[in-house]
């Protein structure tokens, strides 16, 4: 059986403890906010507000502003325009990350 590509990208390089749900950005990008964002957990994963901040400023500071932070705990649907190559969505522990930027 054929890996699927979410497989195949954590392989590659995205920790293991993060579940690829559907990425259009290329995999170093996916790779740094994803050891960004585990860091971040870390630090502040008990508040759910300060953790999407803090992803967001860092999302803004390192790869310009208009970033878009969503953090869900259970069915999620979202229905978005992004700028192409921006776009990541994984699952981490119990949490699933929803992450794009925009024009400004």
């Amino acid at each position: 059986m054929q890996p699927t590509t979410a497989q195949l990208i954590s392989q590659r390089g995205v920790r293991k403890e993060i579940h690829v749900i559907m990425a259009t950005m290329p995999l170093n990008m996916q790779t740094d906010i994803g050891n960004a964002i585990f860091g971040l957990v870390t630090e502040h994963g008990k508040n759910k507000e300060q953790l999407t901040d803090r992803i967001k400023r860092y999302l803004d500071r390192i790869y310009g502003r208009a970033w878009q932070v969503v953090l869900g705990d259970g069915s999620n649907w979202v229905g978005f325009t992004h700028i192409p190559e921006t776009a990541f969505f994984f699952q981490l522990d119990s949490y699933v990350y929803l992450i794009w930027k925009t024009r400004e």
